[in-house]
Parts: C-alpha cells; structure tokens; sequence
C-alpha cells in the first residue's frame, strides 16, 4: 500500500472517529478535528463516566479503548489501516450507548 496511503486511510478513519464523537452531547472531544494536528490516538470523557468505567464498558460492547496514562487521564480509541468505516461505526455506536449506561452521573 505505501505509506501514504496508508497514512491517508488512518486520517479518514479517526476523522470519522473524531466527527462521531463531536456531534455527541455527552462526550467532549479533546483531540484537535484538523488532520495537521493530530492523527491516530482520538481522546474524550464521556460525561458522567472516569475513564476507567468507560474503558470497561466499551470492552463489554467488545471496543478495545484505554485511558491516557497521565495525571488528567481520557478514554482514548484509535482506528487503523487493519479497521474499516463499519468498525468506527460500531465504535461510535457503543460510545453513544454509553450515554444511557447504568450509574452514570
């Protein structure tokens, strides 16, 4: 495939992550939308839920996430050249789920 290509498959993926994600109202989006400024690793907090019960749950819904290993850590999700537009679909379904999950708030 190339590096380019595969670069410009990773961008559209996140994009669509990232795009998902922003027009969801329990979720505030950390990573920049713009492709110059970020590229593989998308970061949020789902309102309501740590990090870490958010990560849970979306292993439930089999979504591999994690929280960002820093003082003031996020759930993060990152797609790649191994996923399709259908997996981030489903992501993003599973993520907005999460507004309705129990002992939110």
């Amino acid at each position: 495939l190339g590096r380019a290509k595969i670069a410009q498959r990773t961008h559209a993926l996140n994009r669509k992550l990232k795009d998902g994600l922003a027009a969801m109202k329990h979720v505030k989006l950390h990573t920049p939308r713009s492709d110059t400024l970020s590229a593989g690793l998308v970061g949020f907090d789902v309102e309501g839920l740590t990090p870490k019960d958010a990560v849970s749950r979306l292993l439930s819904d089999h979504i591999l996430a994690t929280e960002s290993p820093y003082g003031r850590s996020v759930v993060r999700l990152s797609a790649n050249i191994a996923n399709t537009p259908e997996d981030i679909d489903f992501a993003l379904a599973a993520v907005d789920r999460l507004s309705e999950a129990p002992g939110r708030g």
